[in-house]
């Protein structure tokens, strides 16, 4: 359970360096306490040298319980620093779908419908060109052969939307994939959608 102002990580670590600062002086202090009693008793100090006798023998039990108190902040800050990335991937989660969401909302509704009503208008333009052909022609007839046999541009619609599903559907981490260099149309539509999708970061 944790408390209503829980430690921050930062403040942890701070707590964490500090005991173990405290247990390497500690060691430190033991590893030349023989030394220092030895000088104290060349010294003739025999009050310095049994001071220092003492503390040896108290080191061990000091060095004990700040090994476990190090250990123990070590172990709390790991957690509080798992648990601040946690939070912090909860809200980047939060910003990603939103923005996620908003990318979709637009391609599926003002970005779809702008493509389809582009595509509309060129069918329109197309509808227009061949029944003034065929009125030229004198035979209004051959508006429906006319408009049939007027490929222009679909193969490039076609190769576009196609284009967009394999690259939306491509897998993350893999390198752009190459290009079938097509020269028509297609490969107009190829060559836009790759750079929309792997040629910028927009």
């Amino acid at each position: 359970m944790t408390t209503a102002i829980e430690t921050t990580a930062t403040e942890l670590e701070r707590e964490a360096r500090r005991a173990h600062e405290i247990l390497t002086a500690l060691e430190r202090e033991a590893a030349g306490i023989d030394r220092a009693r030895d000088a104290a008793i060349d010294a003739g100090d025999a009050a310095q040298a049994l001071r220092l006798e003492k503390r040896k023998r108290e080191l061990p039990s000091e060095i004990a319980v700040a090994t476990a108190e190090r250990d123990r902040l070590q172990t709390v800050w790991g957690e509080a620093r798992a648990r601040e990335r946690h939070a912090a991937l909860e809200r980047e989660y939060a910003a990603a779908d939103a923005e996620w969401a908003t990318c979709w909302n637009n391609f599926s509704g003002p970005q779809a419908e702008a493509f389809a009503r582009g595509a509309a208008r060129v069918r329109r333009a197309l509808i227009r060109k061949v029944a003034i052909i065929a009125e030229l022609r004198g035979d209004p007839t051959l508006v429906r052969t006319l408009f049939a046999a007027e490929r222009h541009g679909t193969a490039f619609a076609l190769r576009l939307a196609e284009t967009v599903v394999d690259f939306m559907t491509y897998a993350p981490g893999l390198k752009p994939p190459v290009l079938a260099n097509l020269v028509d149309g297609a490969g107009a539509a190829e060559r836009l959608v790759w750079r929309a999708f792997f040629g910028d970061t927009e």
